[in-house]
């Protein structure tokens, strides 16, 4: 089965609200390392939203960003999560 669309067949809904949860098993212990997932507004006026980790130490955050580069699978726990403006 094949479906075409036209350009105008899409409307593209803005975010309102967005953020990032990790819903993998718990880090072994999340006073060393967490995410900070609270909802953030997602504005027309950022076309970047950056979201961080909190490392109870450098070395702890430098442990998890190289884990990243170099085993990106390990990650795929993270969900994006958003909340659409749309019609109701």
């Amino acid at each position: 089965m094949c479906t075409e669309f036209d350009e105008g067949d899409i409307e593209l809904l803005p975010m309102e609200k967005v953020r990032l949860v990790w819903n993998g098993e718990a880090f072994a212990d999340p006073k060393q390392i967490r995410l900070l997932d609270q909802w953030r507004a997602s504005g027309d006026s950022q076309a970047v939203l950056t979201f961080k980790f909190s490392c109870s130490e450098k070395a702890r955050c430098d442990g998890l960003a190289k884990a990243m580069r170099d085993r990106p699978a390990t990650f795929g726990d993270l969900q994006f999560q958003f909340v659409v403006n749309g019609p109701r």
